[in-house]
């Protein structure tokens, strides 16, 4: 696990970092930047990722810093032959934050996959900006980010998957789910192919919407009082993203509790089911 700590406030930081994988080798890698305050502060992050021929990366990135925060990643990463990234992104803290995140598969059986989840409330700006570069053939890829925004946050997706001309055999699928909690907040997202070759599968969707009535309807009938049903239905949505990890795992109820914690009458619904 790498921190990355803000310990005093109106002070800026720009960490570069660099994670390299050998030929045919695993790890796990768990990034979390967070404040101690909540003053305002400026991270500026770099981060460069390699991935040799047939190795395997998890990449998992919490952002939670205070509220008043601006964070700002840029990471780049390349995957070699058979190669496998694996990349989660939750994005919960800050006033401002913005994560650019380019990948290249830059040989034959490359995959990547990017998940994402984003939180926004109060008047919180979160971006996500992703490019995916198929730059070989037989390589995969898959996208998959939520969003959450309330009150008036607001949320940005670009996804942007680019197709090289010879990287025949490409699957790349790609997808942005959101959900708005208030009529002020706002999502704006942009999936984008750009297809130079003609022998791929290739797909990509957004879609944007409110809480089911009737799932809250059905929480309320069992006896949950109408800020817990919305805060589970809300956490069920946001699950998806969180699944990816192991729920037998410490790594798993850490963020699990974090997620409840951002959540209306989320801290008291977590104890009653970790009870």
């Amino acid at each position: 696990m790498v921190l990355f700590v803000s310990a005093t406030p109106d002070t800026s930081a720009l960490p570069v970092s660099s994670i390299r994988l050998g030929d045919g080798s695993r790890a796990t890698v768990i990034e979390q930047h967070f404040s101690l305050h909540e003053g305002a502060a400026l991270n500026s992050v770099f981060e460069r990722i390699e991935v040799g021929a047939k190795a395997d990366l998890h990449h998992i990135k919490v952002q939670h810093e205070g509220p008043r925060a601006q964070h700002v990643a840029d990471t780049e990463a390349i995957v070699h032959g058979e190669g496998q990234l694996h990349s989660m992104v939750l994005a919960l803290g800050g006033a401002l934050a913005r994560e650019d995140l380019r990948v290249t598969l830059a040989q034959t059986g490359a995959h990547v996959d990017l998940d994402g989840l984003y939180l926004a409330n109060g008047r919180q700006h979160l971006d996500h900006h992703t490019t995916v570069h198929h730059a070989s053939p037989a390589c995969t890829s898959a996208q998959a980010y939520r969003g959450i925004l309330d009150d008036a946050g607001r949320g940005v997706f670009n996804g942007r998957v680019i197709v090289a001309k010879d990287a025949q055999h490409t699957d790349a699928q790609q997808n942005n789910a959101n959900l708005l909690l208030s009529e002020n907040a706002e999502i704006d997202t942009k999936p984008q192919l750009e297809i130079f070759a003609d022998d791929v599968k290739c797909s990509h969707g957004a879609t944007i919407g409110q809480l089911d009535p009737a799932q809250l309807f059905y929480l309320r009938s069992r006896g949950l009082d109408e800020t817990a049903a919305r805060s589970l239905v809300t956490f069920a949505f946001a699950a998806h993203t969180l699944h990816r990890i192991d729920s037998s795992t410490p790594l798993f109820s850490a963020l699990r509790t974090l997620l409840f914690a951002r959540l209306p009458g989320g801290a008291a619904l977590i104890e009653d089911i970790t009870a």
